[in-house]
């Protein structure tokens, strides 16, 4: 069987999906997140539903295309893989950072919002503990909660 085209374009895709990893990964290190972001996310999307139906295909003319995988075929598959994951992982660093400096800039926020407020309060148990009660409102960032 010939693997060579559905191959090709599978390697194709995973290197776009490489390089977008790459500038998703260099633009959130540098300035954090951005609107930008967002169709970069949408287009990573797109490309892992690409590259998981080239693998369908390619699973449907042989199923075990991957062993088949010969000399320059071999040695191509394996680096862009390779180089895939090594972005896959640097990517994922990345936001998984900007997600827990949002969380804790949200955090914050609240603790602050609480504070300025006053919505704090003290409750006297029956065995005279006291028990503190925040009832926190809502943040919203942009007018969404």
């Amino acid at each position: 069987m010939n693997l060579g085209e559905p191959l090709a374009a599978l390697i194709d895709t995973m290197i776009d999906l490489v390089r977008l990893m790459e500038e998703e990964s260099e633009a959130l290190a540098v300035s954090g997140p951005r609107a930008a972001t967002e169709a970069m996310a949408q287009a990573k999307i797109r490309l892992a539903a690409r590259m998981e139906a080239q693998c369908t295909q390619l699973h449907r003319l042989d199923p075990r295309w991957i062993e088949a995988l010969e000399g320059d075929d071999r040695r191509s598959f394996a680096e862009v893989n390779e180089d895939l994951h090594l972005a896959a992982t640097v990517n994922s660093a990345i936001l998984e950072r900007q997600i827990d400096l949002s969380s804790e800039m949200l955090a914050a926020v609240g603790k602050e919002l609480a504070r300025v407020t006053g919505r704090q309060g003290a409750t006297y148990s029956k065995r005279g503990k006291v028990r503190r009660a925040r009832s926190s409102p809502p943040v919203s960032v942009n007018g969404k909660f």
